[in-house]
């Protein structure tokens, strides 16, 4: 049995292509390398021979000398370019042509290798070798090597220099007038817009940005030397065509080459501290470190601005330690590389399809497909190989499968058998919105007249006297619900007002970049709707010049309003699904392969008609703006009903109202919360804005319209302070967390340094296993020192004096129904977010516990 000749582990697959000696791979024939060729006394090989085909323009020009034929006559000293007609060992393929299926038929015996630079997984397992940017785990080096494609740069040499020299504890610290610059040739690509606006948002927001490219040229022309142009400059934009693991190209290599500090996008792993980097994650800014381009953005104007910290950049080594180790001695590189190509070139192959596995005329089309260049996006979820093997199935049906959830932000397992609860939820809450309209009903009050008893009474005491019938009345009850022409026109009059307050001025906001690279934006004119929305449904009440309608409306149309928003609601939710599916506005999508799944959580995470938000659009300014002006229109028409003011429906409404405005205030906060970031655009989400909001959001104050609270000034306007106070101190516990955040821990909390965990933890690929080290800063200080969700108990605060407003002594439990579930909501927020931080963030979160014990209420929870 052979040992490897490094460490003597047996059955090794990898050899020495002069003297045949055995190794357990690549990894360990470099380290004995150094020795090994010492003492290996074979012969040299026959020179061998190597062609080309299917690569990208100017592949064939000599005086390009990185990556083309001029590359490997000059560093391949061994092996001689020929052409495919001239027998070679080796033919490397591309995905820019289809030459290679004539090959497929040739019956050559030359090894077949595939590269690519480009963003398309190769074939692994289909070719007897592979060379890309892709990590493949659990695949030997002479089956798939990671080489990418800054390699065969020729600056790769410069940037060794450059790191041996900053070794040393030389740098580059000469003066240049320029700030930043960006050289783009191609306004086409996939991330094309999103590099381009971050190059106008750092333009307009601190420096103007140089671009000397064919995209956005601002210097006059096309520069000629790209490097010779970055040294006049202190920053570089190194934006990649394409985030995705492993993939990176030449530009990090040419800004470090010209001696600039790259703001880097393109490889997440290329910022952790893990073997799946490239480049020392401390030489350059990582946009992946940032939230949003503005932190982005403020971090490269203190870099900028602070010259020590810009000189601790260029002190860094660039390369990663086992990269540098690996190019330093580049003969020898160039020397492991010869023996990775022609290794096993003796090969037996299938006598009509060289070394490709025999799969059939018919799957020729498809294969030239698969290696379309113009289809590196596609390519994110699934293999070249992986696609390969459908395009084998006779309807061919299983190519056109779902994307994967892990395209977007957020992965969600398939199969509702481990979810039954989902079925009951599209059941059970849609008649439940029913019921609860029913309890406010005027028929529900001419049924508590007949009895003599308050609405709830009323109810409660047919379900005691007659218990066997109870679920009968309820179901009658909720079912007797039905969608009104009035409460039709109501809800699209409303939501038309809604839309065009879309085109209210205001500052363009951005939310936070995908995993994609979509970079949400919004106007920022929340407060602005609040007022213009007020005001015209003042004016055009009968409490206005307009009166086109009584201002109590709201109330009025209620129960045909919520019948017929739950049918809009469910139809809406399927049409989000598939668009979803078949017209996503942006690549965060997919399913989960549940369609119940898919239409409760959603396909699509930022889903857009004609320009227009559909989260924002129904999350707030449909569904908050009735919220807010719910409880004036009720108060309105108990004072018509009654002849007189209802302290507690009156200062509820008020105080809900003021609540609301805040949120306005904050609109921005909340297309960064989680609502907007993870949540997809599905029935959760969706209809629970549409139906369940305005039925239960506001059943506290609709119940006070057939039934007074009964409650006095004083009473009523002590409870309205509280729940003031709760309002102003949740904002202020989220302001907190704001500031520490947007200034990285170094804001003063309550006038004091703030105490914090600083907590690490990796992310890993699915596809790739390639692990990211991040971190973290965990608030101990301020309202988050009290408990680990102190704002909740504020919230609840505010949500628990709105239902006591009702005077639950007097008019029962059914009021208390939306604090309640609140209550519940929260609590079950903060055990799973304990239990995801737990495990995301492992012994720091144990460290932060220690500091603050209590999740919502210190001392009891």
């Amino acid at each position: 049995m052979h040992q490897c000749g490094a460490c003597g582990a047996p059955s090794p697959e990898y050899a020495c292509s002069r003297c045949k000696a055995k190794f357990c791979g690549r990894d360990c024939f470099v380290r004995a390398w150094p020795q090994h060729k010492a003492h290996c006394t074979a012969k040299p090989s026959a020179r061998r021979r190597i062609a080309f085909i299917d690569f990208w323009p100017g592949f064939e020009d000599d005086t390009d000398q990185w990556f083309c034929k001029e590359w490997f006559r000059k560093n391949l000293k061994d092996a001689d370019v020929v052409s495919v007609s001239e027998n070679p060992d080796v033919i490397m393929f591309s995905l820019f042509g289809r030459s290679f299926l004539s090959y497929l038929h040739s019956g050559s015996a030359a090894k077949l290798v595939f590269f690519t630079g480009e963003n398309t997984r190769p074939p692994v397992g289909k070719v007897p070798l592979c060379i890309s940017f892709d990590h493949v785990p659990g695949v030997p080096p002479t089956t798939h090597s990671r080489i990418p494609l800054w390699v065969f740069n020729k600056e790769v040499h410069d940037v060794i220099a450059a790191h041996a020299a900053r070794l040393r504890g030389d740098c580059d610290s000469s003066e240049r007038s320029g700030f930043c610059c960006w050289v783009a040739s191609n306004a086409n690509m996939y991330n094309a817009q999103f590099r381009m606006q971050f190059v106008q948002t750092l333009s307009a927001r601190y420096q103007r940005v140089d671009c000397g490219g064919e995209v956005m040229n601002n210097v006059g022309e096309p520069v000629k030397d790209k490097l010779e142009f970055l040294r006049k400059y202190r920053f570089n934009v190194c934006f990649e065509n394409a985030s995705f693991p492993g993939y990176c190209t030449e530009k990090l290599l040419h800004a470090f080459a010209a001696g600039c500090i790259p703001i880097y996008w393109g490889d997440p792993a290329a910022c952790s501290t893990s073997s799946a980097c490239d480049f020392n994650p401390e030489a350059f800014i990582s946009a992946h470190d940032f939230s949003s381009p503005e932190l982005l953005i403020e971090h490269i104007q203190r870099v900028d601005t602070d010259p020590e910290l810009f000189k601790s950049y260029l002190r860094q080594p660039i390369l990663a330690d086992h990269w540098y180790a690996r190019l330093q001695d580049w003969p020898h590189f160039c020397r492991e590389f010869h023996d990775l190509l022609f290794t096993d070139c003796e090969r037996g192959t299938s006598p009509r399809l060289g070394t490709l596995d025999p799969m059939g005329v018919a799957a020729e089309g498809s294969v030239w497909q698969l290696l379309d260049p113009f289809m590196p996006m596609r390519s994110r979820t699934a293999s070249v190989g992986e696609t390969l093997n459908e395009v084998q199935k006779s309807n061919g049906k299983e190519q056109k499968r779902k994307e994967d959830y892990n395209e977007g932000t957020n992965y969600v397992a398939g199969g509702v058998e481990a979810n039954p609860y989902l079925f009951a939820l599209i059941i059970a809450a849609p008649f439940l919105s029913l019921l609860l309209a029913y309890l406010t009903s005027t028929e529900m009050a001419e049924m508590a007249e007949a009895h003599q008893a308050r609405a709830p009474f009323a109810m409660v005491a047919t379900c005691v006297t007659e218990l066997q019938a109870c679920a009968g009345h309820l179901l009658a009850a909720g079912l007797s619900v039905r969608p009104t022409a009035q409460g039709a026109k109501f809800v699209l009059a409303f939501m038309g007002v809604a839309l065009l307050t879309e085109f209210l001025p205001g500052k363009v906001e951005t939310g936070p970049m995908t995993l994609t690279g979509h970079v949400p934006r919004y106007v920022d004119n929340g407060v602005l709707h609040c007022i213009v929305y007020t005001t015209l449904f003042f004016a055009g009440s009968n409490l206005g010049p307009g009166g086109l309608y009584d201002f109590g409306i709201i109330y009025d149309v209620f129960p045909g309003t919520v019948a017929f928003l739950n049918i809009f609601g469910m139809v809406f939710c399927i049409f989000l699904m598939l668009k979803g599916l078949y017209f996503p506005s942006t690549r965060d999508h997919g399913s989960s392969g549940s369609l119940v799944k898919d239409y409760l959580w959603g396909t699509e995470l930022y889903p857009r008609v004609l320009g227009f938000d559909l989260k924002r659009f129904i999350n707030c300014r449909f569904s908050m703006t009735y919220w807010q002006l719910a409880g004036l229109s009720f108060c309105y028409r108990s004072y018509t009903l009654h002849g007189a003011m209802d302290w507690g429906l009156f200062f509820s409404a008020v105080s809900q109202y003021l609540y609301l405005f805040k949120f306005f205030m904050w609109e921005m906060g909340y297309m960064r919360s989680i609502d907007i970031i993870v949540d997809r655009a599905g029935f959760e989400i969706q209809w629970g804005c549409l139906v369940w909001v305005p039925a239960v959001y506001t059943l506290h104050t609709r119940f006070l319209v057939p039934n007074p609270s009964g409650l006095s000034f004083g009473p009523a306007a002590a409870l309205f302070a509280l729940s003031m106070a709760g309002v102003v101190l949740n904002y202020l516990a989220d302001r907190e967390r704001d500031v520490f955040r947007a200034t990285n821990g170094k804001a003063l909390v309550w006038g004091k340094k703030p105490e914090f965990i600083t907590a690490k933890y990796e992310t890993v690929d699915r596809d790739t296993g390639a692990k990211t080290q991040k971190t973290s800063l965990l608030l101990a200080s301020g309202f988050w020192g009290v408990a680990r969700h102190f704002q909740y108990f504020f919230e609840l605060t505010a949500a628990w004096s709105w239902c006591l407003l009702a005077n639950p002594a007097v008019n029962g439990v059914i009021p208390l129904f939306y604090a309640a579930f609140l209550t519940g909501l929260l609590l079950d927020r903060a055990n799973r977010d304990s239990h995801k931080c737990k495990l995301k963030y492992g012994k720091f979160y144990d460290e932060y516990c220690k500091l603050v014990p209590y999740k919502i209420l210190p001392g009891i929870y």
